[in-house]
Formats: structure tokens, sequence, C-alpha cells
């Protein structure tokens, strides 16, 4: 049997198959508590630079020119990756600046490029924001090895003592 999507208790996986029952060995207690937070993040500006052509989502903002279906497909992936890390597993929200532990939330930048070179993502901290942001090429931005994979990257910028190298040496 499967489910037809993720719901409380941490179930990523419950849409290819597995089990809706989330936590350790199947236990429903929730691992941690995330600290209340808005539905729909403001928008920031700033990280890495803004821009006039964009999309939003309730946690992240698409800059550039792309197809709307292929950012309507980014926007979805990326929420999907944010309820699945962020809300189930309790990563820090990629919405704060990595100096802070209280809000404001900001909406994570996604830009859109025509071309990186020999990559099709890369992601980067805004120091003067203190926000990470993601650049994608619009040809593969809207697959989940690419916006997904960047945002891995973002998650690990957003822990503001993994910037600093306190917990990795």
């Amino acid at each position: 049997a499967t489910s037809s999507g993720a719901g409380a208790g941490g179930n990523a996986g419950a849409a290819m198959g597995g089990t809706n029952a989330g936590g350790a060995a199947g236990s429903t207690t929730v691992a941690c508590m995330a600290p209340a937070e808005p539905a729909e993040f403001q928008p920031n500006t700033v990280a890495g630079g803004g821009g006039t052509v964009l999309k939003d989502s309730p946690h992240f903002r698409v800059y550039g020119s792309a197809p709307s279906a292929t950012v309507d497909t980014t926007l979805n992936n990326l929420e999907a990756a944010y309820a699945c890390f962020v809300q189930d597993w309790c990563w820090r929200t990629t919405g704060l600046v990595v100096q802070q532990n209280s809000g404001p939330y900001y909406k994570m930048n996604v830009y859109a490029e025509a071309s990186l070179g020999s990559a099709a993502g890369l992601t980067s901290l805004d120091m003067t924001a203190g926000l990470p942001y993601e650049q994608l090429i619009s040809s593969e931005m809207s697959e989940p090895r690419v916006c997904v994979h960047e945002y891995g990257h973002a998650l690990t910028i957003s822990e503001y003592y993994w910037v600093d190298q306190k917990r990795t040496g």
C-alpha cells in the first residue's frame, strides 16, 4: 500500500511505498520541536542580488528567466525538500539569518541562470544578508538531483556553527 503524500509524524518516504510511521523504529514521537515560523516567509531582495523577473512560493523565490512550468516544478521540489528536512527532520531553516536564531524569516533566493560553466548548480552564502542562495541553470533547475542537491548545501550553510567552522574543525 502506498500513501498519497507526506503527513504528520515525518513520512517523507510514504509516497514511494514506505510507511508514514515516522521517527525511530516506527515511533510517531516528534524528535524535536522547531520554533513557530510564519506560513509564508518575507522576500529577501539582497542575497544574490535580487532581480525583477520572479516567482514566489511560501519559502522560496525564483529570479530570472525560465519557462513557467520549470519554475513551478522547481518551487514544488524545493518546498517538498523544505517540508522533509526542516519540518519533518528538524534541520535548521534556511529562512533565518545565519547569525540569528529568531525571525524575521526570509525566502531563500534561487536564480535561473543560462550557464554556470560545467556545473548545473551552485550554492553560496551572501555575507551581507547572512542567507544562502542557489544558482541553477534553467535547463536543469527543475530536476531534484540539481535543485534539492543544492538545497542540501544551503541547509549546511544555514547552520551558523558550520559557517564559522565551530563544529567542523
